[in-house]
């Protein structure tokens, strides 16, 4: 491990039934240039254990900006069992993994929770995100309220769309590949495998960004209209 990478076990619950918790920590594994080993996932929640770097904090990044309704994610320091060797992927034990999953399950919709030494240990090493940490109790498991930190910014505002302004981009040729691409990868964990069928079905030719949230969510049902579209704002904003 670097001296200046922190070992985290990361835990991503999904609130909402339709929300595929592995695919949402597998988007933001690819957003970062980290070690990123997935280790246990079922139909609630994912687990990985992650090596991220206190002055860039890429991962921490990417989940700040990925956020969305219908997920939460806890964060614990991990304690390595295997080798140490870089090209060796990284596991943690499964108290770090317990612990992490527990963070998550506390956590509100939207929120991330780290647990204290975490949160402590960005402090002291002065790491890019330690000004966003907030000290909070919570009740963790069936114990009783513990200290943890809250990473603010997790639910970051949506882009402010006008109808009929112009789109992020020409949305012409390369550059509108490119966003569908970036599209069907962050709503695939609320629709499935369908997301990227139905970004095909878009009308050809140029298109406002309100035009292609309405588009889209003319195929989306109602309940899941608020979820998708913050998901496509938040492209658009990034994509700008």
């Amino acid at each position: 491990m670097a001296p200046r990478a922190v070992l985290l076990a990361t835990c991503v619950v999904a609130r909402d039934a339709r929300v595929d918790a592995g695919a949402v920590l597998d988007l933001w594994a690819r957003e970062c240039p980290v070690p990123a080993n997935p280790l246990e996932r079922n139909g609630h929640d994912a687990v990985a254990a992650v090596l991220d770097d206190l002055d860039s904090q890429h991962f921490l990044v990417a989940v700040l900006r990925g956020m969305r309704a219908g997920v939460a994610v806890g964060c614990h320091m991990g304690t390595r069992v295997n080798g140490r060797g870089d090209d060796q992927p990284v596991e943690v034990s499964a108290r770090s993994v317990d612990a992490a999953r527990k963070l998550a399950q506390a956590a509100g919709d939207g929120q991330v929770l780290l647990s204290s030494d975490l949160g402590a240990f960005m402090t002291i090493a002065r790491a890019r995100l330690a000004p966003s940490l907030e000290s909070a109790r919570v009740r963790v498991g069936d114990g009783p309220a513990a200290d943890v930190y809250l990473l603010r910014g997790a639910a970051l505002p949506p882009a402010t769309l006008r109808s009929g302004s112009a789109p992020p981009t020409t949305l012409d040729g390369g550059r509108r590949a490119q966003l569908m691409e970036r599209l069907g990868a962050a709503l695939t964990p609320f629709l499935g495998p369908i997301a990227p069928l139905m970004l095909r079905r878009l009308p050809s030719g140029r298109l406002s960004a309100q035009e292609l949230l309405d588009a889209v969510l003319s195929d989306v049902p109602p309940e899941q209209h608020e979820p998708v579209r913050r998901a496509i704002e938040e492209e658009i904003r990034r994509f700008r």
